[in-house]
């Protein structure tokens, strides 16, 4: 604004300058050496040099702002998340590099699509719902999707999006997640297939937390037993050692506890059938890979047979 005044100025003084010699040489019929006209001229002179001196800075700024927006650019292509800019109605309006790689797509080519044709159809509620909760309020939400890329290969990305100022679009970054989802599905699927070895043996198998209280059983401790996961977990369990036996295990087990050592005990458990079976129990404390200790890890078999041929031994 400045350096556009001092133009205006230098205009307005130039022209009366012009002015002042045409009257003078209309007058006179030569250019006579007026006063004023000399500090007109004097004047613009020094407007001249305000004005290269402005230009000068004005070209400076110019370089600098040209020099800020390539590095935004690049910042903003080149940033290792994904970003993407959505209107209202779920429209792409940018995106930066970074993002139309996630959807393996030229970038031009995914402008004014919606965003929500390339997630996946079991999120697509999921993303549905982030939208609507970010035009809705200006609080940050976040979501897990998959993404649909050109390759047919899903991709699982986390958003965070908020509204802008203007409240007609919104700002979302896309952080992709593939290799930590893979990692969840394949620990689910080991965990699925570790409970189907446990639940097709005949070991009653069992875990328990730090403290004692059992968390988890197998299906065949549940036949054995013919009670609910709900009536065993916890310490419910114990309602079924038979009554002699309760002190003794209490107190082989809680020095196994307390010592984090493995401990091997028989005991009589109530069955299904209303007898009560003796039951070998081993079991080991369970440790993170850090060492930390969670508790133990134990199965039990029905010994009822053994002993009996045991007694027709002696």
């Amino acid at each position: 604004m400045e350096g556009t005044d001092n133009i205006s100025v230098a205009k307005i003084q130039l022209q009366r300058a012009a002015k002042l010699l045409e009257e003078n040489s209309k007058h006179s019929g030569s250019i006579p050496p007026d006063i004023e006209v000399y500090a007109l001229i004097h004047q613009l002179e020094v407007h001249q040099i305000e004005l290269e001196m402005i230009n000068d800075e004005l070209q400076a700024e110019k370089e600098h702002a040209e020099a800020v927006s390539e590095k935004y650019v690049e910042l903003y292509d080149f940033a290792p998340s994904g970003y993407f800019t959505i209107n209202k109605t779920g429209q792409i309006i940018d995106l930066n590099l970074s993002a139309a790689g996630l959807l393996e797509k030229d970038r031009s080519s995914l402008k004014n699509n919606l965003f929500a044709y390339y997630v996946s159809a079991e999120t697509k509620t999921i993303f549905n719902d982030f939208l609507k909760n970010i035009f809705s309020g200006s609080k940050k939400e976040t979501c897990e999707i998959a993404l649909l890329s050109a390759s047919n290969k899903a991709k699982y990305v986390h958003l965070s999006g908020i509204i802008n100022t203007n409240e007609e679009q919104c700002y979302v970054s896309a952080v992709d997640i593939t290799q930590r989802k893979q990692m969840e599905i394949e620990l689910l699927e080991k965990e699925v297939q570790y409970e189907n070895l446990a639940d097709a043996g005949l070991a009653l198998i069992w875990s328990s937390e730090t403290d004692g209280m059992r968390t988890y059983f197998n299906q065949p401790w549940f036949h054995f037993t013919g009670k609910t996961p709900e009536q065993e977990m916890g310490k419910g369990w114990m309602t079924g050692i038979h009554p002699d036996d309760l002190d003794n295990y209490e107190k082989n087990v809680l020095a196994a506890f307390k010592n984090k050592t493995s401990y091997s005990i028989e005991f009589r458990l109530l069955h299904s059938s209303g007898e009560y079976r003796w039951i070998l129990e081993k079991a080991t404390p369970n440790y993170k890979m850090s060492l930390r200790f969670l508790g133990y890890i134990g199965q039990c078999m029905d010994i009822s047979e053994l002993n009996k041929l045991r007694k027709l031994s002696i």
